[in-house]
């Protein structure tokens, strides 16, 4: 019987909690764009990641009545630098990367001693505005800012990859 490793059982355990997130900001951004008007439809996708391995998620495409493509949320992986997964948003004019962050977010820790005994500790956050746990995109004009995912920040970077007209039903 072959036993399992503790990094491996940890990268199991990412990739779930990897697609719960997914799932989750899935549900929230068919909400939103149904009141805009558009459709959403799930579909099956692999990663490959060297931490996670191959597995298999979903990924969300938007589309008009018509059936025109808006845009889609990608999945890109569990297991990125500086967040706890990435899903891309990609339109015919854009892609935006949309990260999880955890409250906080990730910290630059610097100890600075020198010839006295004193010695200073810095802590810099990597990205500035993560206060809860969820999902974020990071702004263009300052990338350390990241921006909380909400109905009206989700549509408005929709239109911004797509160019598309969203109706904004209250």
């Amino acid at each position: 019987m072959a036993r399992t490793s503790a990094a491996a059982i940890a990268q199991r355990n990412g990739v779930a909690e990897y697609r719960r997130r997914l799932s989750a900001l899935y549900t929230d951004a068919e909400a939103w764009l149904r009141d805009a008007g558009v459709s959403c439809r799930r579909e099956q996708m692999s990663l490959n990641e060297e931490m996670g391995g191959r597995y298999e998620v979903s990924r969300l495409v938007i589309r008009t009545a018509d059936r025109h493509r808006v845009a889609e949320l990608e999945p890109v992986g569990a297991h990125v630098v500086g967040a706890c997964g990435r899903v891309d948003l990609r339109g015919a004019f854009d892609r935006i990367p949309i990260l999880y962050l955890l409250r906080g977010g990730l910290a630059l820790r610097t100890r600075i001693s020198g010839d006295l005994a004193t010695t200073q500790q810095r802590v810099t956050p990597l990205f500035r505005g993560v206060d809860r746990d969820g999902w974020y995109s990071l702004e263009r004009e300052e990338p350390s800012r990241a921006r909380h995912i909400d109905r009206h920040h989700f549509l408005e970077l929709v239109r911004r990859v797509s160019e598309h007209a969203l109706e904004e039903r209250p």
